[in-house]
């Protein structure tokens, strides 16, 4: 690649940027009724620009301020909101803040055009982090104020057909999640095909299970710690592996002679898999095959359930609106809403006579994978829309069209 244009500059983005790493004030300080300033915590809470206000702090420590770039640093590391408001911030956050030789526009732009290679940068087996230093010394290549503010207006121009465009998908998208959830919803209500609830049951989930072991939290404290993950060995499932009805890849090993020790906490295919912290809805998902030593981390629950149609039956009960209403009522903290190992417990699972099991469950199938081809497609043409920006963005950022863009 030739040299940039003569007129302009490579600098450290400490240099000409104040980068403010976020810290987050004691628990005890968030609450939900607007007292003391908005406070946010990390990629949890962006929008499609701006973020939500979920929480409030009286005592935040670290703070933004209207139209800085609020960047994630922690799982995952990269994606940026703008504040539209003054707010406190977590450490899962920095805010970053142009200084008088950079426009906030073209910072904002610079930095989704580097996103990909701030995140390759994360450090952390457990979860991926950018430290304050590392940020600092991300390289912005810089041309005069007067060039910088030409290529945000093209890039405005540009990009906010696509981004218009991406809008319209994701919002396909929630549609098709609403329409499933509301599908779901309408089946579990003893609405198939007519029939009513005068032969269901509703047993808790600890009442089909065989043993009280079969439903299991993973080991906390010293028993599983960020020190013992390994390049390769037995899987951890974390968090991070559990969707919203679907399996999540995102590798996490330890040795298999520390996952024997363990042993009460492994993970079978076909287990339930609950994950203790959500945000507006319950997160399970049925575990793939993970091999012989699988284990769970602290925050994942897994349950097991001998017939394995009765599993899949129970992860789609979680996909409700009424387990969504059901799990906010349960949760509890300020921060983010966690699910306790009683109340998944006491889930119930409203259960059709097990002759109507299986032929409701074909029935689900049907819509499931007419809803899969649709998001798929959506997915398809999300990627597409994405691709294109990353190519504008590189086009007016390096020397390819620096010259033409000013």
């Amino acid at each position: 690649m030739s040299e940039l244009p003569s007129n302009w500059i490579t600098r450290r983005l400490g240099d000409v940027a104040d980068v403010i790493m976020g810290q987050s004030p004691p628990g005890s300080t968030y609450n939900k009724s607007g007292d003391g300033v908005p406070f946010f915590q990390g990629k949890a809470e962006f929008g499609s620009k701006h973020p939500t206000v979920r929480q409030w702090t009286t005592a935040g420590t670290k703070f933004a301020k209207v139209g800085d770039v609020l960047m994630s640093v922690r799982a995952p590391v990269g994606p940026t909101n703008i504040a539209d408001q003054d707010c406190a911030i977590g450490r899962g956050l920095a805010a970053i803040r142009a200084g008088s030789r950079l426009d906030q526009s073209y910072l904002i732009w610079y930095l989704k055009h580097v996103e990909a290679s701030i995140q390759s940068r994360g450090k952390g087996t457990t979860f991926g982090a950018i430290s304050g230093n590392d940020l600092r010394d991300t390289l912005v290549n810089l041309p005069p104020l007067d060039e910088q503010k030409r290529i945000v207006e093209a890039l405005d121009d540009h990009l906010s057909r696509l981004d218009k465009a991406l809008a319209e998908v994701n919002a396909s998208l929630s549609k098709l999640e609403t329409e499933w959830t509301s599908f779901l919803t309408k089946v579990f209500s003893g609405n198939f095909q007519g029939s009513g609830y005068s032969k269901w049951t509703f047993p808790k989930l600890n009442e089909l299970v065989s043993t009280p072991k079969d439903i299991v939290d993973g080991p906390f404290g010293s028993n599983l710690k960020s020190s013992h993950y390994v390049d390769k060995g037995a899987r951890v499932v974390r968090l991070q592996n559990i969707g919203y009805g679907t399996w999540v890849q995102a590798d996490a090993f330890v040795t298999n002679e520390h996952a024997k020790t363990l042993s009460k906490h492994n993970v079978r295919q076909g287990d339930l898999l609950f994950a203790s912290l959500m945000d507006t809805r319950p997160r399970v998902c049925i575990a793939p095959y993970l091999g012989d030593d699988a284990i769970v981390k602290s925050d994942c629950i897994r349950i097991r359930l001998q017939d394995k149609t009765v599993a899949r039956w129970a992860m789609l009960a979680t996909q409700t609106a009424t387990a969504s209403i059901w799990a906010n009522g349960k949760v509890h903290g300020l921060g983010r809403g966690r699910l306790g190992l009683s109340a998944i417990r006491d889930f119930v699972v409203p259960m059709p006579p097990l002759n109507q099991l299986q032929e409701i469950l074909d029935f689900i199938e049907i819509h499931e994978v007419q809803t899969g081809n649709l998001k798929s497609a959506c997915f398809s043409i999300s990627h597409e829309i994405q691709t294109l920006r990353k190519s504008i963005l590189s086009k007016y950022f390096t020397n390819e069209q620096a010259a033409q863009s000013c």
